[in-house]
């Protein structure tokens, strides 16, 4: 007996599945995108690429940002060109004297109101002691993530035009070392290789890549959402003040030498030469075009924890693997100070300000710790620290344009 061929339905396309999927996918992430609009107050990264500079804040901020490291909203505010001082003038009004201070996140300050960074400190102290008719301008150019190279293309593209006085670029050992070298770093920020003579070329930025997280840090909420809350998870645990012993505060810090440690490695090193080298060409195209301008530029050693903290340097060595016994804590004040030499530049070295506000040098007496936790950025009192001695200094420069 002949069975009867089964009779089958029309065959469906190959592509119904996956286009189901995707569609499926596309709706839970518009339905995530409504809810973290309409269940937060997420926003558009205060801080966004930059094709000029590599990083800029939001032009005309004026609102709260989350800090891990304070562990709460911080109200900010920018102006017009995206810095963290007030709306100014590009030129300069008769009577009106102006600090420019360069910096990466330390100076930013963005854990503390604007109130208590050491920008607005030292205007504030220098506005106290002004002879009548006369206005002190503290501009904040700091940048995180900046290095000296960033640096200087932020000083051609934006400070010198706001015509000031003087111009304090604040190296801080804690990673701008690292920072200047492509070598050493693989981040969003502006790199440079050496070019003939003294020159820097300028390396391509923005890639695809930050094209396309721009693009979605300015348009989707639900990616700036997850950024924050990853960042929050992965930070809680290296945060935390409950960290008591050494070895808790010690583990975050892994079994070998960090990027930004290369800073204190001694001798012949070929990759530690170049970040060297591409510093001093930085800090000598600033002085150079400075004081072009009429006015002063100082080189100003910014210390971080480790040069402060016994304990953090006695880690530091006792991971140095391949380097040890070539570390030298005080290379970096020594190197800086060789640069403003060989450059022209003045010189600040501000460690000696820290050591004196923390005379137990040690990470675990609590109440002399100038960094947030004990280790990241400047905390109020580190702030006011900074402020002073930049005080002290400024009092001690022309009156007038060199």
């Amino acid at each position: 007996m002949r069975t009867q061929p089964q009779t089958r339905g029309p065959r469906r396309p190959r592509w119904r599945g996956p286009l189901l999927s995707l569609s499926v996918l596309a709706g839970l992430l518009l339905a995530g995108e409504g809810a973290v609009r309409l269940f937060t107050d997420t926003r558009e990264p205060l801080l966004g690429v930059d094709a000029e500079i590599g990083q800029r804040f939001q032009r005309g901020f004026d609102g709260t940002a989350y800090d891990l490291e304070a562990g709460a909203r911080i109200p900010v505010r920018t102006n017009s060109a995206g810095f963290r001082f007030a709306e100014l003038p590009r030129a300069k009004p008769p009577g009106h004297r102006r600090i420019a201070l360069v910096g990466d996140s330390m100076i930013a300050a963005l854990q503390l109101p604007e109130a208590q960074t050491a920008a607005a400190l030292l205007q504030a102290e220098l506005q106290h002691d002004a002879a009548p008719g006369t206005t002190w301008e503290v501009l904040n150019f700091g940048i995180p993530g900046a290095g000296t190279l960033q640096e200087l293309a932020t000083l051609r593209a934006e400070v010198l035009a706001y015509e000031p006085d003087h111009v304090l670029c604040l190296f801080f050992v804690g990673n701008d070392f690292g920072d200047n070298s492509q070598r050493l770093t693989h981040r969003r920020r502006l790199y440079y290789e050496l070019g003939e003579g003294d020159s820097l070329v300028r390396l391509p930025y923005p890639t695809a890549f930050e094209h396309l997280t721009g693009w979605l840090d300015r348009h989707s909420r639900l990616y700036v959402w997850q950024k924050t809350e990853s960042a929050v998870l992965a930070g809680d645990s290296q945060l935390s003040d409950e960290l008591v012993g050494l070895d808790e505060r010690h583990a975050w810090h892994g079994e070998a030498l960090r990027a930004s440690e290369y800073v204190y490695v001694t001798g012949p090193d070929e990759v530690c030469n170049e970040a060297w080298e591409l510093t001093r060409r930085a800090v000598l195209a600033m002085t150079r075009e400075v004081r072009a301008r009429g006015a002063t530029f100082t080189l100003a050693h910014l210390p971080c924890s480790q040069q402060v903290h016994r304990e953090e340097w006695d880690h530091v060595e006792s991971v140095a693997g391949e380097y040890a016994g070539r570390l030298d804590v005080d290379l970096p004040r020594r190197r800086l100070a060789e640069i403003a030499d060989e450059t022209g530049a003045r010189y600040l070295d501000l460690l000696p300000a820290f050591l004196a506000a923390a005379p137990a040098r040690s990470e675990l007496a609590r109440d002399e710790w100038l960094f947030f936790h004990g280790r990241g950025h400047l905390n109020v009192a580190g702030n006011v620290v900074l402020a002073d001695a930049l005080l002290e200094y400024v009092r001690t420069l022309p009156a007038s344009a060199e």
